[in-house]
């Protein structure tokens, strides 16, 4: 995914926050890193290919189509009923870590799991913290926008990635072609329902699923509109905001990527599994469809382990 993550993700965002956050009507016009040699790849028959040809043609309702199919997500009436319920009474903000209290925490967590990984500072924006597994980093944006998110819980789901990629490589197991959407699943449940202040989180995902229905038929703007109808301080709207209209050029035009409503979509799924499907999923980087080719749980990390750390 980080080979469609890098064709998706705009190269002036910083510039177009600014010209945004400054005017009551302007719509952000996303610059994008494409490269001729694209070709080779775009000849391939895939869901992913399908979504980087609408990408590439700015075909917005193929963009929209081609996204739920690869994420596995449709916007569905029961889980919008869901999510408003979550949603009708926004929480108050978490106080915001600094760098070295988000740093330190990544580090006990590594400490724990005895893994050579190290936490770095990026300057790169778009994101909060994004793993880099093939290279043993974390990434942590200087940018790093959480409020609604608790340190513990942020450390919890990029480490579900971690411990996957981990599994996966002394497990031989190759990454299943749906993985994606189970993985984000996995990760945003031990975000959305363990520890006392999961409810702020889930606030937070509940909020994305209405976004991405609000993408469908509305622009940059009304999506940030609502995520600041929801006490979503300005920086944090537009960060969560932009996520729905990766891959457009002219945000103003309806659709959405649909990526960020995969995570409680999917959540929810997680969430109706027992407790040892759920440690199943941690053997590799595997997607719901492959659990029942797996008996047990088999890993470099204990059981005891997994359960403890992500309260599964």
């Amino acid at each position: 995914m980080s080979g469609l993550l890098k064709i998706i993700t705009p190269v002036n965002l910083d510039q177009e926050y600014h010209r945004f956050i400054n005017s009551n009507h302007y719509h952000p016009v996303f610059r994008y890193r494409w490269r001729s040699n694209l070709t080779q790849h775009l000849k391939k028959n895939s869901p992913k290919t399908n979504l980087i040809k609408a990408i590439l043609t700015q075909d917005h309702q193929q963009i929209t189509n081609t996204a739920q199919h690869l994420f596995s997500t449709n916007i569905d009436p029961q889980i919008v009923r869901l999510a408003q319920k979550i949603t009708a009474s926004p929480p108050p903000r978490l106080r915001h870590p600094t760098i070295t209290q988000v740093i330190k925490a990544f580090n006990k967590a590594f400490h724990y799991f005895n893994l050579d990984y190290q936490a770095v500072v990026s300057s790169q924006s778009g994101f909060n913290v994004r793993p880099k597994q093939t290279q043993k980093l974390v990434l942590i944006s200087r940018r790093l926008n959480l409020n609604f998110f608790s340190l513990s819980g942020l450390v919890k789901h990029e480490l579900s990635h971690v411990i996957r990629y981990e599994n996966g490589l002394f497990n031989h197991l190759k990454r299943s072609p749906d993985y994606l959407p189970t993985e984000e699943g996995l990760a945003t449940f031990v975000q959305d329902h363990q520890g006392s202040w999961s409810q702020k989180s889930k606030f937070q995902h509940a909020a994305e699923y209405l976004a991405s229905a609000i993408s469908l038929d509305g622009s940059l703007r009304d999506i940030y509109d609502f995520f600041r109808s929801l006490g979503f301080p300005k920086e944090l709207a537009w960060q969560r905001a932009i996520r729905h209209k990766f891959g457009f050029i002219n945000t103003r035009q309806a659709g959405g990527i649909i990526k960020p409503a995969m995570y409680f979509n999917f959540s929810q799924k997680i969430s109706q599994l027992t407790p040892q499907q759920r440690l199943k999923l941690y053997i590799g980087k595997i997607s719901l469809n492959d659990l029942s080719q797996h008996q047990k749980y088999i890993g470099r990390f204990t059981p005891k382990q997994i359960h403890h750390f992500f309260e599964i």
